[in-house]
């Protein structure tokens, strides 16, 4: 059967009105189905086009914004770059819409080609939010600042430090922009253009404030403007300006062992009857003690040692530190009854116990409590002996008191008796700077309270001031047992 095709069939011409053959007939079918066929091409082209435009949309979404980097070299994107990120991801969705093809309401045949258009321009690169690294191996610090308000733009949601080859660990705070990788650029108009310092030394975080109109605080109390570092600690909260952060480092929680020192040498004594621990104990508190023992042969090394092992065990187990004392009392009397030759020992206890932001002192004889801060070196405890008691009668000078043969005569003692006086000194604030030396009378007999505070003020490392202090002492000239501990509270003072 030969179809008549009119002019309006697009596949009429695949129709020939001659002698019918294999491709006429084959063209008068394709022609008959024209009306499904037209259908699925459509279909076909708009499925296409709809996928075409998912593509692009996703193209375009996918790099609307760049990744925000970990901010380790205390850096932040510089404002240009900043307003072109923000410029970029305002457009990015409009550009998105804007670029794709509208399918055609009524198909046609054959498609036309879309209308070609001409390619976007690139966008200029932006400049990198973190400067590269300058030769040499970055050093990562520990600790992390973490942003807890609602930041301007531009300031990182966390920072990690890094110390650059041959600069020392510090890194600065402020709006002025900084060296990249040693400053933070905070772009808020509250904080000052140097607003703050952070160093890091012998494990420890310390802020300064620099800022003189839009002071640092610290915990909610504003840093004073005298440069002074102030220790941080492992969750404190730092505000500059508007912007609030969180300081985390759990391993410099103040610990101990890193401010704080001992050491004791027998000097010209052929034994050491002086002892001494400094530690951090199960509940979190911290001790330091020395003992001074007393008595011929071992009786004075027993007594010392029973006496801070006690008084060790009774803190551990939650006892107060004048109850602790006198159970060392009584330790002491009762290894004393065991050693026959060791009657008339004794032994000295001068202790500090820090619990939270204070500490306690209690002394029993005439090994002794210092304290060093700005104000200068002042003796915290009164010896119980002999010399001092006709000194603050006005009996002796102190330059006669340093020469009578009676210097070593103890009034009270571990070990004299049960009934127990023991002196408490309480109410000392750790958050003020300043260091505290505990010695024994072989430290303070050789060295005048002058030289005590010049050997303290050596700028030596905190960890060796007192070995530092004991070989002052065997240079002064001491004959007894040396023994000192050396604790820094808040920071170091100058």
């Amino acid at each position: 059967m030969i179809l008549q095709i009119e002019g309006t069939r697009l596949f009429g011409a695949l129709c020939p009105s001659g002698p019918e053959g294999a491709a006429s007939s084959l063209g008068c079918a394709v022609a008959a189905w024209e009306t499904p066929i037209l259908i699925g091409l459509a279909a076909l082209a708009i499925v296409a086009l709809v996928v075409w435009a998912r593509v692009r949309n996703g193209r375009a979404r996918g790099g609307s914004s760049d990744p925000i980097p970990l901010v380790f070299p205390m850096s932040s994107p510089s404002r240009p770059a900043l307003a072109r990120q923000r410029e970029r991801s305002s457009r990015a969705p409009e550009k998105a819409t804007a670029d794709l093809p509208s399918p055609p309401e009524t198909p046609s045949w054959p498609p036309r080609e879309p209308t070609p258009r001409k390619a976007p321009e690139p966008e200029p690169s932006p400049e990198p939010a973190i400067a590269p690294p300058p030769e040499g191996t970055l050093q990562l610090l520990p600790g992390r600042l973490e942003v807890i308000s609602d930041p301007p733009t531009g300031t990182p949601k966390e920072i990690r430090f890094v110390r650059v080859p041959g600069y020392p660990p510090e890194i600065s705070f402020g709006r002025a922009p900084g060296e990249a990788h040693r400053h933070v650029e905070l772009p808020s108009p509250t904080v000052s253009r140097k607003q703050a310092l952070f160093r890091f030394d012998a494990g420890r975080w310390t802020l300064t404030n620099h800022s003189t109109t839009n002071p640092t605080l610290l915990n909610g109390t504003p840093l004073d403007g005298t440069g002074e570092a102030r220790p941080l600690r492992d969750g404190d909260t730092i505000e500059m300006g508007e912007i609030t952060f969180r300081f985390h480092h759990p391993e410099s929680a103040d610990r101990l062992s890193l401010r704080s020192s001992w050491f004791t040498d027998q000097g010209r004594r052929p034994t050491n009857q002086d002892a001494v621990a400094v530690r951090t104990l199960r509940s979190g508190a911290e001790l330091a003690v020395i003992c001074d023992g007393m008595g011929i042969g071992a009786g004075g090394e027993i007594a010392s040692h029973r006496a801070i092992d006690t008084l060790i065990g009774s803190l551990e187990e939650g006892t107060p530190l004048l109850d602790a004392t006198r159970r060392a009392n009584e330790a002491v009397l009762e290894a004393l009854a065991e050693a026959p030759d060791a009657q008339g020992a004794g032994t000295t206890l001068v202790a500090l116990l820090r619990t939270g932001p204070r500490y306690e002192v209690v002394n029993v004889g005439d090994s002794r409590a210092y304290r060093l801060d700005q104000e200068g070196l002042r003796q915290l405890t009164e010896d119980h002996s002999f010399v001092a008691e006709v000194v603050r009668h006005g009996s002796m000078t102190e330059e006669e008191a340093r020469r009578t043969p009676w210097k070593n005569a103890v009034t009270r003692h571990l070990g004299a008796g049960r009934e127990l006086e023991v002196d408490h000194f309480e109410g000392f604030d750790t958050r003020e700077p300043h260091l505290v030396l505990l010695c024994s009378d072989g430290v303070h007999a050789a060295l005048s309270d002058a030289e005590l505070e010049a050997a303290l003020r050596s700028g030596s490392s905190i960890r060796s001031l007192a070995r530092q202090v004991v070989e002052a002492a065997l240079a002064g000239g001491s004959s007894d047992n040396v023994t000192a501990a050396v604790l820094a509270f808040g920071s170091r003072p100058d």
